[in-house]
Protein backbone atom coordinates (compact mmCIF):
# COMPACT_ATOMS: atom_id res chain seq x y z
CA UNK A 1 0.00 0.00 0.00
CA UNK A 2 1.39 3.42 -0.96
CA UNK A 3 2.31 5.47 2.09
CA UNK A 4 -0.19 8.26 1.35
CA UNK A 5 -2.92 5.69 0.76
CA UNK A 6 -2.19 4.21 4.18
CA UNK A 7 -2.33 7.62 5.86
CA UNK A 8 -5.61 8.43 4.08
CA UNK A 9 -7.10 5.07 5.03
CA UNK A 10 -6.00 5.63 8.64
CA UNK A 11 -7.79 8.99 8.73
CA UNK A 12 -10.89 7.35 7.28
CA UNK A 13 -10.81 4.73 10.04
CA UNK A 14 -11.21 7.52 12.58
CA UNK A 15 -14.30 9.05 10.95
CA UNK A 16 -17.01 6.76 12.28
CA UNK A 17 -15.53 5.32 15.47
CA UNK A 18 -13.49 8.33 16.59
CA UNK A 19 -15.22 11.44 15.15
CA UNK A 20 -13.46 13.84 17.51
CA UNK A 21 -10.03 12.85 16.27
CA UNK A 22 -11.16 12.70 12.64
CA UNK A 23 -12.64 16.21 12.52
CA UNK A 24 -9.38 17.74 13.70
CA UNK A 25 -7.18 15.34 11.72
CA UNK A 26 -8.91 16.20 8.44
CA UNK A 27 -8.12 19.89 8.91
CA UNK A 28 -4.36 19.26 9.03
CA UNK A 29 -1.98 19.06 6.10
CA UNK A 30 0.08 15.86 5.75
CA UNK A 31 3.61 15.89 4.35
CA UNK A 32 5.89 12.90 3.78
CA UNK A 33 9.51 13.91 4.33
CA UNK A 34 12.99 12.75 5.29
CA UNK A 35 13.86 15.96 7.12
CA UNK A 36 11.79 18.17 9.38
CA UNK A 37 11.64 21.93 8.68
CA UNK A 38 14.42 22.51 11.23
CA UNK A 39 16.73 20.10 9.39
CA UNK A 40 16.53 17.15 11.77
CA UNK A 41 15.75 13.69 10.47
CA UNK A 42 12.06 12.75 10.50
CA UNK A 43 12.01 9.35 12.17
CA UNK A 44 8.31 9.00 13.03
CA UNK A 45 5.73 11.82 12.88
CA UNK A 46 5.77 15.46 13.92
CA UNK A 47 3.42 18.43 13.96
CA UNK A 48 3.81 22.21 13.94
CA UNK A 49 0.12 22.68 14.89
CA UNK A 50 -0.95 23.05 11.25
CA UNK A 51 0.87 20.26 9.44
CA UNK A 52 1.76 16.65 10.17
CA UNK A 53 5.12 15.46 8.87
CA UNK A 54 5.75 11.73 8.63
CA UNK A 55 8.48 9.30 7.69
CA UNK A 56 7.68 6.88 4.87
CA UNK A 57 9.73 4.13 6.54
CA UNK A 58 7.91 4.61 9.83
CA UNK A 59 4.44 4.47 8.27
CA UNK A 60 5.39 1.48 6.12
CA UNK A 61 6.20 -0.58 9.21
CA UNK A 62 2.87 0.11 10.95
CA UNK A 63 -0.57 -1.33 10.44
CA UNK A 64 -3.29 1.05 9.28
CA UNK A 65 -4.83 0.90 12.75
CA UNK A 66 -1.52 1.90 14.34
CA UNK A 67 -1.14 4.80 11.90
CA UNK A 68 -4.62 5.96 12.94
CA UNK A 69 -3.52 5.90 16.59
CA UNK A 70 -0.38 7.92 15.85
CA UNK A 71 -2.46 10.46 13.91
CA UNK A 72 -4.75 10.73 16.95
CA UNK A 73 -1.61 11.30 19.04
CA UNK A 74 -0.56 14.18 16.77
CA UNK A 75 -4.12 15.55 16.83
CA UNK A 76 -3.98 15.80 20.62
CA UNK A 77 -0.69 17.71 20.43
CA UNK A 78 -2.58 20.20 18.24
CA UNK A 79 -5.71 20.27 20.42
CA UNK A 80 -3.70 21.01 23.56
CA UNK A 81 -1.63 23.52 21.54
CA UNK A 82 1.63 21.99 22.77
CA UNK A 83 3.55 23.75 19.99
CA UNK A 84 2.26 27.10 21.19
CA UNK A 85 2.66 26.63 24.94
CA UNK A 86 6.25 25.50 25.44
CA UNK A 87 7.59 28.91 26.46
CA UNK A 88 11.15 28.74 27.85
CA UNK A 89 10.93 25.03 28.70
CA UNK A 90 13.48 22.61 27.30
CA UNK A 91 11.99 21.37 24.00
CA UNK A 92 13.04 17.74 24.48
CA UNK A 93 11.73 17.41 28.01
CA UNK A 94 8.55 19.29 26.99
CA UNK A 95 7.97 16.78 24.18
CA UNK A 96 8.35 13.90 26.64
CA UNK A 97 5.95 15.47 29.13
CA UNK A 98 3.38 16.09 26.39
CA UNK A 99 3.62 12.48 25.23
CA UNK A 100 2.99 11.23 28.77
CA UNK A 101 -0.02 13.58 28.95
CA UNK A 102 -1.73 12.42 25.75
CA UNK A 103 -0.79 8.77 25.23
CA UNK A 104 -3.08 7.64 28.04
CA UNK A 105 -5.94 9.50 26.35
CA UNK A 106 -5.23 7.77 23.04
CA UNK A 107 -5.14 4.40 24.81
CA UNK A 108 -8.35 5.04 26.75
CA UNK A 109 -10.09 5.99 23.50
CA UNK A 110 -9.54 2.41 22.32
CA UNK A 111 -6.78 3.17 19.82
CA UNK A 112 -3.64 1.05 19.72
CA UNK A 113 -0.32 2.86 19.58
CA UNK A 114 2.63 0.95 18.13
CA UNK A 115 4.53 -0.66 20.99
CA UNK A 116 7.78 -1.32 19.12
CA UNK A 117 9.14 2.09 18.20
CA UNK A 118 12.47 3.00 16.58
CA UNK A 119 15.23 1.80 18.90
CA UNK A 120 13.06 -0.92 20.44
CA UNK A 121 11.39 1.24 23.07
CA UNK A 122 7.73 1.76 23.92
CA UNK A 123 5.54 4.87 23.99
CA UNK A 124 5.62 7.14 27.05
CA UNK A 125 2.83 5.61 29.13
CA UNK A 126 2.52 5.85 32.90
CA UNK A 127 -0.81 5.61 34.77
CA UNK A 128 0.68 7.95 37.37
CA UNK A 129 0.13 10.80 34.93
CA UNK A 130 -3.57 10.21 34.29
CA UNK A 131 -5.36 13.60 34.12
CA UNK A 132 -2.10 15.51 34.65
CA UNK A 133 -1.38 18.53 32.48
CA UNK A 134 1.77 18.54 30.36
CA UNK A 135 3.11 21.46 32.42
CA UNK A 136 2.67 19.54 35.69
CA UNK A 137 4.27 16.44 34.20
CA UNK A 138 7.18 18.54 32.95
CA UNK A 139 7.88 19.81 36.47
CA UNK A 140 7.65 16.28 37.88
CA UNK A 141 10.05 14.93 35.28
CA UNK A 142 12.43 17.82 35.79
CA UNK A 143 12.55 17.23 39.54
CA UNK A 144 13.05 13.47 39.18
CA UNK A 145 15.47 13.51 36.24
CA UNK A 146 18.51 12.39 38.30
CA UNK A 147 16.60 9.39 39.65
CA UNK A 148 15.14 7.90 36.49
CA UNK A 149 16.26 6.57 33.14
CA UNK A 150 14.69 7.25 29.77
CA UNK A 151 16.06 6.21 26.41
CA UNK A 152 15.52 8.98 23.85
CA UNK A 153 16.22 8.57 20.18
CA UNK A 154 16.38 12.05 18.74
CA UNK A 155 18.48 13.07 15.80
CA UNK A 156 21.03 15.74 16.67
CA UNK A 157 20.62 15.32 20.45
CA UNK A 158 22.86 17.93 22.04
CA UNK A 159 25.45 17.49 24.75
CA UNK A 160 23.83 17.27 28.13
CA UNK A 161 20.63 15.75 26.68
CA UNK A 162 21.85 12.18 26.46
CA UNK A 163 19.73 9.50 28.09
CA UNK A 164 20.12 11.31 31.38
CA UNK A 165 16.65 10.85 32.67
CA UNK A 166 13.54 12.75 31.80
CA UNK A 167 10.75 10.42 32.78
CA UNK A 168 9.73 7.73 35.16
CA UNK A 169 9.44 4.10 34.27
CA UNK A 170 5.87 2.96 34.39
CA UNK A 171 3.95 0.59 36.54
CA UNK A 172 2.62 -2.85 35.62
CA UNK A 173 4.76 -2.90 32.51
CA UNK A 174 3.05 0.11 30.91
CA UNK A 175 5.68 2.76 31.37
CA UNK A 176 8.50 1.03 29.55
CA UNK A 177 11.12 -1.63 30.16
CA UNK A 178 14.87 -1.77 30.24
CA UNK A 179 14.89 -0.34 26.74
CA UNK A 180 13.14 2.77 28.00
CA UNK A 181 10.33 4.96 26.70
CA UNK A 182 10.56 6.52 23.25
CA UNK A 183 8.90 9.56 21.70
CA UNK A 184 6.29 8.69 19.10
CA UNK A 185 6.78 12.00 17.33
CA UNK A 186 8.12 15.51 17.52
CA UNK A 187 6.42 18.70 18.64
CA UNK A 188 7.62 21.62 16.56
CA UNK A 189 7.02 25.17 17.73
CA UNK A 190 4.31 26.76 15.59
CA UNK A 191 5.78 28.39 12.49
CA UNK A 192 4.62 30.23 9.40
CA UNK A 193 4.65 28.88 5.85
CA UNK A 194 8.30 29.88 5.47
CA UNK A 195 9.38 27.91 8.52
CA UNK A 196 9.95 31.04 10.62
CA UNK A 197 8.57 31.71 14.12
CA UNK A 198 5.03 33.05 14.06
CA UNK A 199 4.25 36.65 14.90
CA UNK A 200 2.21 37.25 18.04
CA UNK A 201 -0.82 38.13 15.91
CA UNK A 202 -0.51 34.92 13.89
CA UNK A 203 -0.10 32.87 17.08
CA UNK A 204 -3.25 34.39 18.54
CA UNK A 205 -5.17 33.70 15.34
CA UNK A 206 -3.95 30.09 15.26
CA UNK A 207 -4.93 29.59 18.90
CA UNK A 208 -8.47 30.78 18.16
CA UNK A 209 -8.69 28.51 15.11
CA UNK A 210 -7.62 25.52 17.20
CA UNK A 211 -10.10 26.38 19.97
CA UNK A 212 -12.91 26.55 17.43
CA UNK A 213 -11.85 23.22 15.88
CA UNK A 214 -11.70 21.55 19.30
CA UNK A 215 -15.11 22.94 20.30
CA UNK A 216 -16.74 21.84 17.05
CA UNK A 217 -15.14 18.39 17.15
CA UNK A 218 -16.12 17.83 20.78
CA UNK A 219 -19.70 19.01 20.24
CA UNK A 220 -20.05 16.84 17.14
CA UNK A 221 -18.71 13.73 18.86
CA UNK A 222 -20.90 14.37 21.90
CA UNK A 223 -24.00 14.88 19.71
CA UNK A 224 -23.64 11.37 18.29
CA UNK A 225 -22.57 9.81 21.58
CA UNK A 226 -18.94 9.16 20.69
CA UNK A 227 -16.93 11.59 22.79
CA UNK A 228 -14.49 9.60 25.00
CA UNK A 229 -14.83 10.38 28.69
CA UNK A 230 -11.15 11.31 28.87
CA UNK A 231 -11.82 14.18 26.43
CA UNK A 232 -14.80 15.75 28.17
CA UNK A 233 -12.62 18.35 29.86
CA UNK A 234 -10.56 19.19 26.77
CA UNK A 235 -12.59 22.25 25.73
CA UNK A 236 -12.23 23.68 29.22
CA UNK A 237 -8.51 22.90 29.20
CA UNK A 238 -7.76 24.73 25.95
CA UNK A 239 -10.23 27.56 26.58
CA UNK A 240 -13.35 28.82 24.84
CA UNK A 241 -12.98 30.53 21.47
CA UNK A 242 -13.58 34.28 21.48
CA UNK A 243 -15.74 34.73 18.42
CA UNK A 244 -18.69 36.76 17.23
CA UNK A 245 -21.25 34.17 16.16
CA UNK A 246 -22.87 36.36 13.50
CA UNK A 247 -19.48 37.12 11.98
CA UNK A 248 -18.63 33.42 12.16
CA UNK A 249 -21.74 32.44 10.19
CA UNK A 250 -21.14 35.14 7.57
CA UNK A 251 -17.52 34.04 7.12
CA UNK A 252 -18.58 30.40 6.90
CA UNK A 253 -21.20 31.07 4.23
CA UNK A 254 -19.12 33.49 2.16
CA UNK A 255 -16.91 31.66 -0.26
CA UNK A 256 -18.38 28.15 -0.16
CA UNK A 257 -18.20 28.04 -3.97
CA UNK A 258 -14.90 28.39 -5.89
CA UNK A 259 -15.41 31.26 -8.34
CA UNK A 260 -11.91 31.31 -9.74
CA UNK A 261 -8.32 30.20 -9.26
CA UNK A 262 -5.40 32.38 -8.27
CA UNK A 263 -1.66 32.03 -8.90
CA UNK A 264 -0.87 34.58 -6.19
CA UNK A 265 -0.90 31.79 -3.63
CA UNK A 266 0.03 28.23 -4.56
CA UNK A 267 -1.86 25.09 -3.58
CA UNK A 268 0.41 24.03 -0.70
CA UNK A 269 -0.82 20.44 -0.53
CA UNK A 270 -0.10 19.72 -4.18
CA UNK A 271 3.25 21.51 -3.95
CA UNK A 272 4.31 19.60 -0.83
CA UNK A 273 3.05 16.19 -1.91
CA UNK A 274 3.87 16.21 -5.61
CA UNK A 275 6.29 19.10 -6.20
CA UNK A 276 3.92 20.75 -8.70
CA UNK A 277 3.16 24.49 -8.46
CA UNK A 278 -0.61 24.82 -8.90
CA UNK A 279 -3.03 27.69 -8.21
CA UNK A 280 -5.26 27.69 -5.16
CA UNK A 281 -9.01 28.24 -5.26
CA UNK A 282 -10.30 31.76 -4.89
CA UNK A 283 -13.59 31.59 -2.99
CA UNK A 284 -16.03 34.45 -3.34
CA UNK A 285 -19.58 33.25 -3.98
CA UNK A 286 -22.17 31.72 -1.67
CA UNK A 287 -24.05 29.54 -4.19
CA UNK A 288 -27.32 27.83 -3.28
CA UNK A 289 -27.92 27.25 0.41
CA UNK A 290 -30.47 25.77 2.78
CA UNK A 291 -31.35 27.39 6.09
CA UNK A 292 -33.19 24.98 8.37
CA UNK A 293 -35.00 26.62 11.29
CA UNK A 294 -36.10 24.68 14.36
CA UNK A 295 -39.51 26.17 15.23
CA UNK A 296 -40.34 23.68 18.00
CA UNK A 297 -41.87 24.73 21.29
CA UNK A 298 -38.54 24.53 23.14
CA UNK A 299 -37.07 27.37 21.04
CA UNK A 300 -37.60 30.78 22.64
CA UNK A 301 -39.07 33.78 20.82
CA UNK A 302 -35.73 35.56 21.26
CA UNK A 303 -33.90 32.72 19.52
CA UNK A 304 -36.40 32.76 16.64
CA UNK A 305 -35.91 36.49 16.21
CA UNK A 306 -32.15 35.90 16.14
CA UNK A 307 -32.61 33.24 13.44
CA UNK A 308 -34.62 35.61 11.24
CA UNK A 309 -32.11 38.44 11.72
CA UNK A 310 -29.29 36.07 10.83
CA UNK A 311 -31.05 35.00 7.63
CA UNK A 312 -31.37 38.66 6.68
CA UNK A 313 -27.65 39.09 7.39
CA UNK A 314 -26.73 36.09 5.23
CA UNK A 315 -28.74 37.56 2.35
CA UNK A 316 -27.35 41.08 2.74
CA UNK A 317 -23.68 40.30 3.29
CA UNK A 318 -23.10 36.91 1.65
CA UNK A 319 -25.27 37.54 -1.44
CA UNK A 320 -26.20 33.91 -2.17
CA UNK A 321 -27.65 32.91 -5.53
CA UNK A 322 -30.64 31.20 -3.90
CA UNK A 323 -31.84 30.14 -0.47
CA UNK A 324 -34.32 27.51 0.65
CA UNK A 325 -35.61 28.37 4.13
CA UNK A 326 -37.09 25.29 5.78
CA UNK A 327 -39.13 25.59 8.98
CA UNK A 328 -39.63 22.41 10.95
CA UNK A 329 -40.63 21.09 14.31
CA UNK A 330 -41.43 17.37 14.29
CA UNK A 331 -42.33 17.75 10.59
CA UNK A 332 -41.86 20.24 7.77
CA UNK A 333 -44.02 23.31 8.37
CA UNK A 334 -42.92 25.57 5.51
CA UNK A 335 -40.39 25.77 2.66
CA UNK A 336 -39.69 29.29 1.41
CA UNK A 337 -37.65 29.85 -1.75
CA UNK A 338 -35.63 33.07 -1.95
CA UNK A 339 -33.86 34.09 -5.18
CA UNK A 340 -31.22 36.79 -5.65
CA UNK A 341 -33.02 40.13 -6.00
CA UNK A 342 -36.15 39.07 -4.10
CA UNK A 343 -37.27 41.21 -1.18
CA UNK A 344 -36.79 39.66 2.23
CA UNK A 345 -38.21 41.69 5.07
CA UNK A 346 -40.27 39.30 7.16
CA UNK A 347 -40.59 35.58 7.73
CA UNK A 348 -43.72 34.22 9.37
CA UNK A 349 -42.81 31.56 11.91
CA UNK A 350 -44.97 28.44 11.95
CA UNK A 351 -44.78 25.27 14.01
CA UNK A 352 -44.05 25.08 17.78
CA UNK A 353 -44.45 21.32 18.18
CA UNK A 354 -41.74 18.73 18.95
CA UNK A 355 -38.33 18.54 17.26
CA UNK A 356 -37.01 16.28 14.48
CA UNK A 357 -34.19 17.03 12.04
CA UNK A 358 -34.60 14.07 9.68
CA UNK A 359 -37.55 15.65 7.78
CA UNK A 360 -35.33 18.60 6.79
CA UNK A 361 -32.72 16.28 5.31
CA UNK A 362 -35.42 14.38 3.40
CA UNK A 363 -36.97 17.63 2.15
CA UNK A 364 -33.68 18.57 0.50
CA UNK A 365 -33.99 15.54 -1.79
CA UNK A 366 -37.17 17.10 -3.22
CA UNK A 367 -35.56 20.43 -4.17
CA UNK A 368 -34.81 21.24 -7.80
CA UNK A 369 -31.34 22.71 -7.21
CA UNK A 370 -28.02 21.18 -6.24
CA UNK A 371 -27.34 22.44 -2.71
CA UNK A 372 -23.90 23.84 -1.86
CA UNK A 373 -24.22 24.24 1.92
CA UNK A 374 -26.69 24.11 4.80
CA UNK A 375 -27.06 25.88 8.15
CA UNK A 376 -29.28 24.42 10.87
CA UNK A 377 -30.53 26.84 13.57
CA UNK A 378 -31.69 24.92 16.63
CA UNK A 379 -31.68 24.91 20.43
CA UNK A 380 -30.14 21.41 20.14
CA UNK A 381 -33.12 19.59 21.65
CA UNK A 382 -32.88 17.05 18.81
CA UNK A 383 -32.95 13.31 19.35
CA UNK A 384 -33.24 11.88 15.83
CA UNK A 385 -29.78 12.60 14.42
CA UNK A 386 -29.08 10.25 11.51
CA UNK A 387 -25.82 8.38 11.20
CA UNK A 388 -22.99 10.33 9.47
CA UNK A 389 -23.33 8.11 6.39
CA UNK A 390 -26.89 9.42 5.98
CA UNK A 391 -25.97 13.13 6.15
CA UNK A 392 -26.17 15.13 2.93
CA UNK A 393 -22.83 15.31 1.14
CA UNK A 394 -22.42 19.11 1.27
CA UNK A 395 -21.00 21.16 4.19
CA UNK A 396 -23.41 21.51 7.11
CA UNK A 397 -23.11 23.99 9.97
CA UNK A 398 -25.18 23.34 13.09
CA UNK A 399 -25.74 26.56 15.03
CA UNK A 400 -26.84 25.57 18.53
CA UNK A 401 -28.36 28.40 20.57
CA UNK A 402 -29.75 26.59 23.61
CA UNK A 403 -28.74 27.75 27.10
CA UNK A 404 -26.69 24.59 27.71
CA UNK A 405 -24.74 24.91 24.47
CA UNK A 406 -23.81 28.59 24.28
CA UNK A 407 -20.37 29.39 25.73
CA UNK A 408 -20.16 32.72 27.50
CA UNK A 409 -19.42 35.53 25.09
CA UNK A 410 -20.22 33.70 21.85
CA UNK A 411 -24.01 33.30 21.85
CA UNK A 412 -23.89 30.00 19.97
CA UNK A 413 -22.11 26.70 19.54
CA UNK A 414 -21.00 25.63 16.06
CA UNK A 415 -20.66 22.06 14.85
CA UNK A 416 -19.21 21.86 11.34
CA UNK A 417 -20.66 18.48 10.42
CA UNK A 418 -19.36 18.01 6.91
CA UNK A 419 -16.72 20.55 6.02
CA UNK A 420 -13.49 18.72 5.26
CA UNK A 421 -14.90 15.19 5.59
Amino acid sequence: MAVFDKVTKAKNLLVFDHPFFSMVALRLEYIECDRLPDGRKCETMATDMQRVFFSKDFVDKLTTEQVAAVIAHEVLHVCFMHGLRRGPRDPLLWNIACDFAINLIVKEAGLHLPMNLPGGGKPCLDPKYKDWSAAKIYEDLFQNAPKVKLKLRRNGMGKGQQENGSGQSGQNGEGGDEEGDVLIGEILDAQDENGKPMSEADRTELEEEIKISVKQAADNAKAIGKLPGSLTGLVEAVGQPKINWREYIQNWVSGRIPDNYTWVRSNRKIMANHGIYMPSMQLNGAGVGVLSIDTSGSVSDRELRDYVREIAGVIEICNPEKLYIIQHDARIQDVYEWNAGDDFTRLKIVGRGGTCITPSFKEIDKLDDAIDWMIIFSDMEICDWPQPKDWPAFPILLCGTGPDTSPKGTGATFIDLRDGL
